[in-house]
C-alpha cells in the first residue's frame, strides 16, 4: 500500500521528497520490527571496506 502511494506521488514533485522519507521510515521500522535487528544496514556496512577499518 505504501508502495502505490509511493508510485502516484511521483506525478508531483512536491511531495516526492516525502514519499521517499515516508517508504524509508516505513522499511527502516519494518525491518527493525521483523528481524529485530539491522540485519540488512548490518550486511551493507560489513560489506563496505572502510566501515571494517
Amino acid at each position: 500500500m505504501m508502495s502505490v502511494a509511493a508510485v502516484a506521488a511521483v506525478d508531483d514533485d512536491t511531495e516526492w521528497s516525502s514519499a521517499v522519507v515516508a517508504v524509508v521510515v516505513f522499511l527502516v521500522l519494518f525491518q527493525y520490527n521483523f528481524y529485530g535487528s539491522y540485519s540488512w544496514m548490518n550486511l551493507l556496512w560489513r560489506r563496505d571496506p572502510i566501515s571494517r577499518c
